[in-house]
């Protein structure tokens, strides 16, 4: 199945033509839409709580690995919403395709970089792109475009995500969702993505 951008499910949801003409599958769609934005948002805060991250770090991850969509699969062969290669994902001992333990297999491993790296935020950032062994090998980020890039946006992202109040206010859009008591646990992420997906679905045959 073609991977899902929410954005695209939102903005279909709410359009002229489905509203007037499906009302039922257009709120039937936002509703997931955002149900799902409020579970990774949960996720996030979990998987931060658990290792000891900022949940921007995760957040910021995400945007610059895969924006968000756990159906993403790399030309490299890495999985779903934290792009984590299966044998990583193996010896994490979790189900890359499931975004709640994407999330937290990225921040155990994030975690264990962040260590190994004796703390040095940006080195674990280039660790997660271009693997610990080019780290170490270059003694520093090592001298690859991409990878260069890489910490420079996800860095960015941080703060972005650390500051979603004055990211919506100069028009960054939604940075964050704020989450209620009852929003649910991770293994409800699966779930809904699943729902989302039959939703894709169903929007392609209209």
């Amino acid at each position: 199945m073609t991977p899902i951008d929410l954005t695209r499910i939102s903005d279909y949801a709410q359009s002229p033509v489905i509203r007037d003409r499906h009302d039922g599958p257009a709120t039937f769609g936002i509703t997931l839409a955002n149900r799902f934005r409020t579970m990774l948002d949960r996720a996030f805060q979990d998987a931060g709580s658990k290792y000891g991250l900022d949940p921007a770090l995760l957040k910021a991850i995400a945007d610059a690995e895969s924006s968000f969509n756990p159906n993403a699969l790399s030309a490299q062969g890495a999985i779903g919403l934290m792009q984590i290669m299966p044998d990583t994902a193996s010896s994490l001992g979790v189900d890359p395709h499931d975004p709640g333990q994407s999330i937290l297999g990225a921040a155990k491993y994030l975690r264990a970089l962040i260590d190994g790296f004796q703390g040095n935020l940006q080195l674990a950032i280039a660790a997660y792109n271009a693997g610990p062994g080019a780290v170490k090998k270059y003694g520093g980020i090592p001298p690859y475009k991409e990878t260069q890039d890489y910490v420079d946006r996800v860095t960015s992202l941080i703060r972005k995500y650390q500051n979603p109040a004055q990211n919506q206010s100069s028009g960054g859009g939604n940075a964050s969702t704020s989450v209620p008591q009852d929003a649910g646990t991770m293994a409800e992420i699966f779930s809904i993505w699943t729902q989302l997906q039959l939703y894709d679905a169903l929007s392609n045959l209209k």
